[in-house]
Order: structure tokens, then sequence, then C-alpha cells
């Protein structure tokens, strides 16, 4: 079979699909951006026109508004009467007035009266709180100055403002001049949303309004994605110093343009027509021979092993005796690894087993000196018959600790301190004293034998002997959180910060380079809980000199007597 360069026959491919989508992408271009452009310019004046003139048409009724009220002779008395009855009927009349005069209009008219001294008052409902402020901001600014040509257009909360203050001007019965009597100010509202709605702008155009005068620019329309090709546009609004900016995108074809977008679909759709065959031809060519080699690996990992045959294509054969080579080279190393590994593993096992029969055998002849060390001076010393009491005990915790059974019930590990506390009390008479406090459900849980009696005999030897007049030993046990948790607590001399520092890195360093350095008790206890429970289980010592020192025993819960042993 002759085989075929995929990658000849795929830049081949390549080449064509780009021509062809160049040449579609050239022509739409040519056609369609002329007349869009055209159509959105279109589009953009007849929305600027639109939103001017709803602006000037509230314009100019808010003057004339304003004025009609400024001059009427029962605001003019509502503002300067001191009477409080007349001052009511004036407000009345001129209410009665605003209504009927503002009642036709689809948006919202507010209109608000300032006296001389610039109290505020309402002529029927206020704005909302927001617009309310910005009016009085407003007010504020030119209150120094005459009021008859202020005119403000700002945007506060999705709503176009526009206010006019007109001074009010009682006439001189004498026609000797005009007094000011107060402000008129008249807020026509536009809401954002129903203007746009009211106006039919689309989603996709921008609209901005910027004041020169003051420095701003508020957002009337924001588009729903604003794309980087961005088309603007800016027109003033007669009367004020605001500008109108209307952006739109370069590339938005209206929605009559119909016929365009059937053509864009037929191009699209012969190109995806393009983009189908060419999947196939690639899928022949490329993915079906991928799939054999997928399909060779699949085999390969459910161990029915072969050799990976050839699919004709070159670059995949090639694939493909990189692959065998590969295998061919992993089995032979795999079984290398296996070998390894199980060498390993034996090696690590024998250890470990020697290394715990090694720190349980050493216990025995560690105790057997100190005890006889006890028997020896207690005869030399009194030479009394409490040494059958001494050489029983020592044949019950001699017989304890070689039972053959790594594990034992903590009554029993409590009752081998016990004998142990005994010796130890008939040697040093009215200076040991030992106190149990332990939960029931402890005594027939199962710990590591001989794991109590080093740290009370620690305990002893390095808190109560040093001390005159002796001390007392504590012992308690509790089962907290599925642990097993044994305090052994004396009252005796302690130890400094340093030297428990000392302590506890030599016992850490002690596990880490598993040397002995004569360190037997404590330190066998610690590296029996490691190595058969691992970490968080060990020991926690605390201490403070002059005043105690504590060993805190941490294991897991095993099952009691009752349930069976322990695995």
């Amino acid at each position: 079979m002759k085989n075929i360069s995929f990658k000849k026959v795929f830049q081949s491919m390549l080449i064509g699909i780009f021509v062809i989508v160049l040449f579609v992408q050239v022509y739409m271009l040519v056609l369609v951006d002329a007349v869009i452009e055209d159509a959105n310019n279109d589009y953009v004046k007849s929305v600027m026109t639109g939103v001017d003139y709803e602006i000037n048409q509230r314009i100019d009724r808010a003057i004339s508004f304003t004025r009609f009220i400024a001059e009427n002779r029962n605001m003019q008395i509502y503002l300067s009467e001191t009477n409080e009855n007349k001052r009511k009927l004036a407000y009345k009349e001129v209410f009665d007035e605003v209504w009927k005069t503002t009642r036709f209009f689809d948006e919202s008219v507010y209109v608000l009266a300032w006296n001389s001294m610039g109290e505020q008052s309402q002529i029927g409902n206020l704005p909302s709180e927001s617009i309310l402020q910005s009016i009085q901001k407003l007010y504020k600014k030119y209150q120094n100055n005459t009021l008859n040509n202020a005119l403000e257009v700002f945007v506060e909360n999705g709503t176009i403002v526009v206010c006019k203050f007109q001074d009010s001007n009682m006439i001189n019965l004498q026609g000797v001049g005009a007094e000011t009597v107060g402000t008129i100010g008249v807020i026509e509202t536009i809401n954002i949303f129903e203007l746009k709605r009211r106006l039919n702008i689309l989603d996709d155009v921008s609209l901005e309004m910027n004041d020169s005068q003051n420095d701003k620019t508020y957002s009337l329309f924001v588009p729903s994605e604003k794309k980087d090709n961005w088309s603007i546009n800016k027109a003033k609004i007669s009367e004020t110093s605001l500008e109108l900016i209307c952006g739109i995108s370069s590339s938005r074809i209206p929605q009559e343009y119909d016929g365009i977008r059937i053509l864009t679909i037929i191009i699209v759709l012969l190109q995806l027509f393009s983009l189908i065959a060419f999947l196939i031809i690639f899928r022949s060519l490329f993915v079906r021979p991928i799939n054999k080699v997928f399909g060779y690996l699949d085999d390969y990992a459910s161990k029915r092993k072969k050799l990976f045959e050839k699919v004709g294509v070159c670059e995949i054969d090639m694939l493909a005796e990189h692959i065998n080579d590969m295998i061919v080279k992993l089995e032979d190393n795999t079984v290398k690894i296996i070998q390894t590994q199980e060498e390993l593993f034996e090696k690590e096992l024998e250890e470990k087993n020697a290394r715990l029969y090694m720190y349980q055998m050493q216990i025995q002849p560690h105790f057997l000196y100190n005890t006889l060390g006890a028997i020896s001076s207690f005869a030399i010393d009194y030479k009394a018959d409490e040494i059958i009491t001494i050489a029983s005990a020592m044949a019950d915790i001699f017989r304890y600790s070689s039972e053959e059974d790594e594990m034992a019930e903590f009554c029993l590990e409590l009752e081998c301190v016990q004998k142990y506390v005994k010796i130890m009390q008939l040697r040093y008479p009215e200076r040991i004293k030992i106190y149990m406090d332990i939960e029931d459900r402890l005594f027939d849980m199962k710990v590591p034998k001989m794991i109590l009696q080093p740290i009370v005999e620690n305990a002893l030897k390095h808190g109560i002997l040093p001390k005159q007049t002796g001390g007392a030993i504590y012992i308690e046990g509790t089962v907290e959180n599925e642990n097993i948790c044994i305090i052994v607590r004396d009252d005796g001399v302690g130890m400094n910060e340093e030297k428990l520092y000392d302590i506890r890195k030599s016992l850490d360093n002690n596990v880490k380079t598993n040397r002995q350095n004569g360190r037997i008790g404590i330190a066998n206890v610690y590296k029996r809980i490691l190595l058969r429970y691992g970490v968080p289980y060990g020991l926690e010592i605390k201490s403070e000199e002059n005043k105690y020192t504590s060993v805190k025993i941490v294991l897991p819960k095993n099952e009691r007597k009752d349930d069976g042993e322990n695995g």
C-alpha cells in the first residue's frame, strides 16, 4: 500500500479554505459596508432628532409655564401674604390652576416655590428625593443672582430633568416699580426608558448628553454590548449648553436589509458545507488512523498485547514504530521495577519486625537492672523480710512482660505499674504516693504492653526521688474522640524550658536517626507507638520547673476484650 503524506494534503486543504474565506470576506465588505454606513447614519440622525425634540418641547413648556405661574396674582399673594387664611385661600387657587394646566401632560410636572426668605413650598406632589436635592442645590447656586433666565437640564436616576426658575414680582399699586416676593421653579421630567420605547430606540445605540457649562456627561442609553468599532455623531440642543453624543456600531446591520442577511446566510451555509467536506476528508486521512492508535493502546491496557500495525499514513506509521519500541522498553523496565519493589518491601518488613522485637526485648534487661538494684539496696540497708514481697512482684512483672502477645488489657498494664510502685515504696517509704483516675470503659481496652511502666519509672527517677520531701504520681485515663489518652503526671522537681526542649528534640532525633544512644525507657515507648500506629499518635511532654512534669500518651482506641482480638 502506497503511503499518503497527510501533511501535504492538510496544507493544500488549508490553503484552499483560506482563499475561499478571504474571497467571501472581501466580497461582503465591498457590498455591505457602504449600505450599512448610510443606514446607520440616517438612523442615528433620527434618534438624535427625536431626543432633541422631546427635550426642547419640555424646555419650551417649562419656560411658558414658569412665567405663567410667576405672574399669577394668587401665587404672588401666597408668597407675600402674612395672613394665614389669605395664604391658604391663595394656595388653593394656585393649586387648582396648576392642576388644570398640567393634567393633560403625559410626563410628570412639579412646581416648587420659594418666598423671599428662601422657604420652600410645593404646589402639588414633590419629585423624588434625589431630584429634589438636585433642585435645591441649583436654587442655592442661583439664589444670590437673578433667576429669570436660570435653566438647567440634567439626568438623575434614569430621568431627564428640565428645571426652569423665574422670579415672581408683586406689582406696586402706585405703579412705581415691582417687588420680588419669591421664586418659582417648574420641573419637567422625561423617563428615559419611556423615551427609548416611544422613539423605538434599539439596544445597540449609545446616547450621552454632555453639559459643557458644568463639565458633566450623562449616559442616557447604554448598549447591551458595546463593540470596538464605534461610529459617533454629535448635535447641540438649542437654547442650552447641552450636546447630544450618539454612538452606534459601524458593523450594525439594520433590520430593513433582510436581503443582505439572506445573502449572508447563504454564504455561511456554503462555508458550512465546505467545512463539512473538509472534516470528512480530515477524518478519513487523520482521525481514523489516530483512532486505530487509541484502539491499540486500549488493547494494551486490557493486556491483549500485540504489535501495532501500520495504517498507510506515513506520519502515523512512524508514530506506531516509536510506540512499539517504547512498549517493549516499558515492559522490560516494569518487570525490573516490580522485582525491585518486592525486594525492598521484604527488606523493609524484616527491618520493622526486627526493630519492634528489639525495642520490646530491651525493656526486660533495663527493668531487671533497676529492680535488682532496689532489692540489693533494701537487703543491705534493712535486711528485712519484705524481700519476699519484692521478689513476688518482680516475678509477676517479668511474667507479664515476657508473654508473646504484644497487646494487653489496660487493667493488666495498671497492675504491672502498681507492683512496680509497691517495690519502690518499700525502697523509699513515705516518699512515694500514687493516685489513679481511670474511666471504667478503659480497663478492658487493649494497649501495647509495657508502655506505662517506663513512664512511671522515669517520673520517679527524675521527678519524685530528687525532691527531698518526695511526691505523688497521678495517672489519668480517658477516651477522647476515638483515642485513648493516658496522662502520667508528677509533682516533682520538673525542668526548665531549655531542658524540656532538649528532651523533645532528643526523642525526635532518636526516632528519625534510628539510634538508641542509651535511652531505653521513654524513648523506647515513643518508638514503639510510632512504629505501630504512626503519626499523630505518640507522646506529649510538658513540664514546669519546681512544679510538675506531665507525659501524655495518645493511642487509637482498640477493641474491647469481649469484642475479640484487635487486628
